[in-house]
């Protein structure tokens, strides 16, 4: 994968990982899971900025030639288009990146120990904005296709909540973790929602 523009660098990441490391032991020394929780809940601001400039800002064919410009930096190029499909004589769609992916922060950040002991972490957060590059085309006869449309604002809205769950489990005599998952991921449907001959279509992802 490609990237342009500029990246985090390692030097960052360590300052993340001893913050992170600072917060265990700030929590260790207020109460365990519930001074865990304390703790984020106060820095969350603070994470979801080391957060922001982690993460590109857009994801997908980033080199793409289209109507709206290049994807905004910094984009992870991923070499070809999200999706792309062709049905002769009827259309082309492609979806070709994604952008505000650094748009995103976290509402909550909680440890649980529904087991009595620590076992998981669940989140919750929000897209500001993600808009798509996406190009439709109507094809007839003998192929031949016409644009109906290529923008960034069809798709895919505002607001976009999103939820997870984080399954851990640590071993009982060490005190060290031993295994982790994703358990659970939830997100706000995408929509596209674009005029065509002046009827409007919705779509819900």
């Amino acid at each position: 994968m490609v990237t342009h523009g500029n990246r985090p660098t390692a030097g960052s990441s360590c300052v993340r990982l001893m913050a992170a490391a600072l917060l265990l032991s700030l929590a260790s020394a207020q109460g365990g899971v519930a001074g865990f929780n304390k703790v984020i809940a106060l820095e969350l601001p603070l994470l979801n900025t080391e957060l922001q400039k982690a993460i590109p800002a857009s994801y997908g064919n980033c080199q793409a030639s289209t109507a709206s410009g290049p994807a905004p930096n910094i984009c992870q190029d991923t070499g070809d288009n999200l999706y792309s499909v062709h049905k002769p004589w009827v259309y082309k769609a492609e979806a070709r990146w994604i952008t505000g992916l650094n748009t995103a922060s976290f509402s909550s950040i909680v440890l649980t120990n529904s087991s009595g002991t620590f076992d998981g972490v669940q989140g919750a957060g929000m897209f500001q904005d993600l808009p798509a590059s996406i190009h439709i085309e109507q094809c007839a006869t003998f192929d031949r296709c016409t644009k109906l449309w290529d923008n960034t604002h069809a798709c895919c809205g505002q607001d976009k909540h999103f939820s997870f769950g984080v399954k851990l489990s640590c071993d009982p005599s060490t005190h060290q973790l031993v295994d982790m998952g994703l358990s659970t991921v939830t997100i706000d449907d995408f929509k596209i929602q674009e005029n065509v001959i002046n009827s409007l279509i919705i779509l819900t992802i």
